[in-house]
């Protein structure tokens, strides 16, 4: 990343830090218990979870499928957020979305899988990544992922799509929702036709 480019992204930090926390007051969202047991049921270790909150400012910016996070078994989710890289259970994780759609690696067998979450679980404690600078110590959402992965990827011969945002190639759940041949679509709630 140029210096320039990484001046400006750390002096706008602040403001993206605050766009990560602003949404528009809800009362209800699409999903509920009924969505948590269906999901609960389906999923696997090591399985990847992408989720959409309506009235979020960060879907301004990151589009259809703004967050992702990887589940890491008996209803555990480990997902970098505003906070940090975070363990949330699985209801809390599926309460408060609107749609939520999970995948599974084609490229990686369930030893891979369990290796991934392992990653994922030692990154719990590091910071959220407010500018999506490839090269900080600090991971926003999809980098996790990526980082979790990257292992399993390599060994596999599977290259991740990734997309140029503000000059960076970075990973972005939108890279896992659209590439079916590295990660197979398994389980999706949300309002019909959303999908």
């Amino acid at each position: 990343m140029n210096h320039y480019r990484q001046a400006i992204l750390r002096a706008g930090a602040p403001v993206t830090k605050a766009i990560g926390h602003l949404y528009l007051p809800r009362f209800s969202y699409h999903l509920n218990a009924s969505t948590y047991h269906a999901a609960f049921e389906m999923l696997e270790v090591g399985d990847i979870l992408i989720a959409k909150t309506y009235w979020h400012l960060t879907n301004l910016f990151l589009g259809k499928y703004p967050h992702a996070a990887i589940y890491a078994g008996n209803g555990l989710v480990i997902e970098a957020i505003g906070r940090g890289v975070v363990a949330t259970d699985l209801i809390d994780f599926v309460l408060g979305k609107d749609e939520l759609r999970a995948f599974r690696p084609t490229f990686a067998d369930s030893e891979a899988r369990a290796e991934a979450v392992e990653y994922a679980v030692s990154q719990i404690g590091v910071d959220y990544d407010f500018i999506f600078d490839p090269g900080r110590r600090a991971w926003y959402c999809a980098e996790l992922v990526y980082l979790a992965y990257a292992k399993a990827a390599m060994k596999a011969g599977a290259k991740f799509r990734r997309e140029n945002i503000w000059g960076e190639w970075v990973f972005t759940p939108a890279n896992i929702a659209t590439n079916p041949e590295l990660w197979e679509p398994i389980f999706y709630a949300g309002p019909e036709g959303a999908a």
